[in-house]
C-alpha cells in the first residue's frame, strides 16, 4: 500500500543474510553480509524526528546479530541518504556486486582513506578492510527503533 502524499512516511526495507558456504561473496567470510531489494519496501513508518524532508531517510530491519548488543535482529535503523558518514559512527554499506544483487553490511566506520574503509562489527569484534571499488554507498545510521510495536 502506498502512503498518502500528505503523510510523511519513509520506506522500511527487509534483507536476508548471506552465508559464506552458500555464496561466493568474499566479504561474507569476514563480515555479516545481507541481500535486500531496495526497490520494494516491506513497510512504511513515520519520518524520523518530525522532519518534513522524508525523501532523505529510509529504514532497514536488522536481519542478523553481528551488531549486538548495539543493534539486535528485528530492530529498525534509520539512515540518511544525504549526510556524509563520519569516522567512529555506525553505518550501512551498500556493496558493489558483479551479478547486480543489492548487497549490504553494517558496522562502525573505524577508518577511511582514499582507497579503503575499515568496518568493525560488534558481536565478534570483527574488523575488515573494504576497497573503495567494492563500495557503492555508505549511509550513516542516525537512529534506531525497537520493533516491539
Amino acid at each position: 500500500m502506498l502512503p498518502h502524499p500528505r503523510e510523511r512516511l519513509i520506506p522500511v526495507y527487509a534483507a536476508s543474510l548471506l552465508f559464506p558456504e552458500e555464496d561466493g561473496v568474499s566479504l561474507a567470510n569476514e563480515l555479516e553480509v545481507w541481500e535486500g531489494d531496495l526497490s520494494r519496501p516491506a513497510a512504511y513508518m513515520a519520518a524520523p524526528f518530525g522532519r518534513n524532508d522524508a525523501d532523505r531517510y529510509f529504514a532497514i530491519y536488522i536481519p542478523g546479530e553481528a551488531m549486538e548488543p548495539r543493534f539486535k535482529a528485528g530492530e529498525r535503523v534509520i539512515l540518511d541518504r544525504i549526510k556524509p558518514a563520519s569516522i567512529q559512527t555506525d553505518v550501512l554499506v551498500q556493496l558493489r556486486d558483479d551479478t547486480g544483487r543489492s548487497l549490504w553490511t553494517i558496522g562502525k566506520l573505524s577508518a577511511r582513506d582514499r582507497n579503503l574503509i575499515s568496518l568493525t562489527q560488534y558481536r565478534d569484534k570483527v574488523t575488515a578492510s573494504i576497497h573503495r571499488s567494492k563500495i557503492r554507498h555508505i549511509f550513516p545510521i542516525i537512529g534506531m527503533i525497537d520493533d516491539d510495536r
